[in-house]
């Protein structure tokens, strides 16, 4: 059981919001995986966490046939479906913004790039680089 406090950390996985989009459409995990090359398995595989790594393919293949908002499935950002612009330039914005506010309180920018949040949007900024490369 959750405690109130953890069920407010805003806690979600790219696995669990894989089986929500499934299950959203209505669709088996013979129907889901078809337009993704995806076996039952390895849906099943994915929706259970069993696969750890979720291919910047896959996702691509996510929003080009089922419209999925990739703002959505790794950030809990938005609604799940109606592509939205990947607007990295808006990550981008936030990540300079944390940076020049990090500055001041660190010694040097090495130090900067240690901070978690600084870590955390950088990460966001490198998975939307890769997944719209994909998406050309």
């Amino acid at each position: 059981m959750q405690t109130k406090n953890a069920k407010n950390e805003k806690k979600f996985s790219v696995h669990g919001n894989f089986k929500k989009i499934r299950e959203s459409l209505g669709l088996s995990q013979e129907e889901f995986g078809a337009k993704l090359g995806l076996s039952i398995s390895g849906v099943s595989r994915i929706e259970s966490g069993e696969t750890l790594n979720i291919t910047h393919n896959l996702i691509a293949l996510l929003i080009k046939h089922y419209k999925v908002n990739i703002n959505w499935f790794f950030f809990d950002e938005g609604e799940m479906f109606g592509v939205e612009t990947v607007n990295i330039h808006s990550k981008v914005n936030e990540y300079n913004n944390l940076v020049a506010g990090k500055t001041e309180k660190y010694r040097n920018f090495e130090e900067v790039e240690k901070d978690e949040e600084i870590k955390r949007l950088k990460s966001q900024i490198d998975i939307l680089i890769n997944v719209i490369e994909r998406l050309k």
